[in-house]
Formats: C-alpha cells, structure tokens, sequence
C-alpha cells in the first residue's frame, strides 16, 4: 500500500467516489485537493458532507501545471479534457 502520510494528493472526481477516496486519503495523513467537473451548487452540497477539510476544485480543464504542487495523483474518474494536463505530471515524475 501507499504510504500517504505528510503526501500532497490531487483526487480527480469530486463524485461520491472521489469524495470517498479524498476522506481516505485525509485520514491517512495527506494533504488533500480533489479536482472535477461539476456545478457549483453540487459542489456546495458536497462540501457540506466532508467531515476533514478538503479543497474542492471544480474545473472543466486542468493547467498543464496543476500537478507541480503534487505527489500523488489519484484518478477515481477521468475527464478527456484532463488527459493533457495528466500526461504533463506523468512526465514530470509525480506518481499517477
């Protein structure tokens, strides 16, 4: 298993899965942001369900320099329109 103690994760998905897995992610000691397409009223009403304080980023296109500040990529869900900037953080090493 990862270690995600003192990590910097990004979740892609901020659906029921993606929460999920950035609440794991949080309990086990990372720093976490989760990352995905949604409305903002839905993600209002997500944000009220966290029980850790994790950043919700709703976008509909990631910066091809959205990983600089991760260790760990967590993909729940994928988006065509993040591939890009996915493939860029893969090539600059971060664990995918």
């Amino acid at each position: 298993m990862i270690q995600l103690r003192n990590k910097r994760v990004a979740v892609i998905g901020i659906g029921s899965p993606g929460l999920a897995m950035a609440q794991f992610a949080q309990r086990q000691g990372a720093q976490v942001k989760c990352f995905g397409v949604r409305p903002a009223d839905r993600v209002e009403a997500a944000k009220k369900t966290l029980k850790a304080p994790i950043e919700l980023i709703p976008t509909d296109i990631l910066p091809l320099n959205f990983a600089d500040e991760f260790d760990l990529v967590i993909l729940v869900t994928i988006y065509q329109d993040y591939v890009p900037a996915l493939v860029a953080a893969k090539d600059k090493g971060v664990e995918i």
